[in-house]
């Protein structure tokens, strides 16, 4: 049981994602239900509804929602367009993005229908200064998820330099401009 280390078959999650067209499981109710977004403390609206993230990718509107234990996972829905993609990893997201693969998928099936262009990274030159030393440099790295789109920015330390790495695409030289 859920929420963490679900065991299923990519037919079953076929049969569930299924569901949200044909409403054979609890009606529409339930499925209006789901995709009910959450409200914080604060009053602020949250992009996560009853286990399910409600978003949208390049202007369409998207349902989604990932995980990882033995390794990464996605089912992303374009209830609009009655189209859904899973992916299943058997590997971690520090090595795969399974969202991503799932966009990539998107990209070829509903290339016709996106209200926005897809954008890539491009290093820009800048005057670098001297850079700091390489235990200052190791404070930016890691794994950085960006908020509501489920891509990432790595920050690595190579030979006392730090680049940086759009998902899994080409990495880039960080030019040190000062703090």
């Amino acid at each position: 049981m859920g929420p963490s280390s679900v065991h299923t078959t990519l037919e079953d999650l076929a049969k569930w994602d299924a569901n949200f067209y044909d409403e054979r499981l609890g009606g529409a109710g339930i499925r209006e239900l789901l995709y009910s977004p959450g409200t914080l403390n604060s009053g602020q609206s949250s992009d996560y509804a009853f286990g399910l993230f409600i978003r949208s990718y390049r202007g369409l509107r998207t349902v989604t929602h990932d995980g990882a234990g033995g390794g990464s996972f996605v089912l992303t829905r374009f209830p609009d367009q009655k189209f859904s993609v899973a992916v299943l990893c058997n590997r971690y997201y520090t090595d795969t993005n399974s969202t991503m693969l799932a966009e990539r998928v998107a990209d070829i099936f509903l290339a016709d229908k996106f209200e926005e262009k897809k954008t890539t990274l491009t290093a820009i030159p800048i005057a670098a200064k001297e850079a700091p030393p390489k235990d200052e440099l190791t404070r930016y790295a890691g794994i950085y998820w960006m908020e509501g789109s489920g891509n990432k920015i790595t920050f690595v330390v190579n030979d006392g330099k730090l680049t940086t790495q759009y998902n899994n695409e080409k990495v880039f030289p960080i030019a040190y401009a000062g703090e």
